[in-house]
């Protein structure tokens, strides 16, 4: 049987999801670390890319874990997988990122699901370009990876079912929608937009499970026949690795290198003196 592109591609986030489920902490001990993480972002300063904990999961957790998954999994160098991976906190992330992946051109829908009409007419009648939106998804992957994919991110952490329906709903709308932009050819001044597949990628970190619960309630026809297959969205609820424990390293300019959640590190002083 015949390998297409898009078994390919399947294949390649299915494998993307096991490794961040292996190299990220449980449920528990991510919300411990994350707020550690916050803490001492705000305290000192130096990392406002990890400022709120959406942004520190993903930028502390899953831009090293995706770079370290191009090198180790899919045959590129750092310097290739740093290439390949555009980050909305790119200048945060020197290592791991290489630029922005703001879609070059505006247009005229955003992705909030609620707009109502007279909504979107009030934002087509403001002056010059506030009538537009510029779409800056949080992650994407190019060339020289195999697949390009643009991702949604989502950190749920509180929450019963009701919100869980509401942010699953939510997210993979939104990675819908940058998948359904038309292309844009790459030129000079601006990169190409021209993504193949979309990736809503969130952890649960709920102690119930609520998001992976929404997720499990959905149908395998919607999920495989309309996602998959007639959308090109893969949907990664992730969890992490039930028996890892780890603290979180003191902040610097950029989000530590390699798996995270397989190397032990002590946390900062700062921390320390104000918990």
């Amino acid at each position: 049987m015949k390998i297409t592109e898009k078994d390919s591609a399947l294949s390649f986030l299915g494998s993307l999801e096991e490794h961040l489920n292996k190299c990220l902490p449980s449920a528990a001990e991510m919300v411990r670390i994350i707020t550690a993480i916050v803490h001492e972002s705000k305290e000192s300063g130096l990392a406002r890319h990890t400022n709120f904990a959406e942004a520190a999961f993903l930028n502390w957790f899953i831009a090293p874990s995706l770079h370290q998954f191009l090198v180790q999994h899919h045959g590129l160098n750092k310097e290739e997988a740093r290439r390949a991976l555009l980050s909305e906190s790119f200048r945060g992330l020197p290592e791991y990122g290489s630029g922005t992946p703001a879609r070059p051109h505006l247009h005229p829908f955003s992705k909030v699901i609620a707009a109502t009409p007279q909504a979107i007419m009030k934002q087509w009648k403001e002056p010059g370009r506030r009538s537009l939106v510029r779409s800056c998804p949080d992650f994407a992957l190019r060339a020289p990876s195999r697949h390009k994919v643009v991702f949604e991110g989502k950190y749920f952490a509180d929450g019963g079912i009701a919100a869980a329906e509401t942010a699953l709903a939510a997210g993979i709308y939104q990675a819908f929608f940058y998948r359904a932009l038309p292309p844009i050819t790459e030129t000079s001044k601006h990169r190409s937009w021209d993504y193949d597949y979309a990736c809503f990628l969130a952890f649960d970190a709920t102690e119930n499970g609520s998001l992976q619960k929404a997720w499990n309630s959905v149908s395998n026809e919607v999920k495989i026949t309309g996602f998959w297959e007639g959308a090109n969205i893969y949907v990664m609820i992730l969890r992490g690795a039930a028996n890892t424990t780890m603290n979180p390293p003191p902040l610097v300019a950029a989000a530590p290198s390699g798996c995270l959640a397989r190397k032990e590190r002590s946390l900062g002083a700062g921390y320390r003196q104000n918990r």
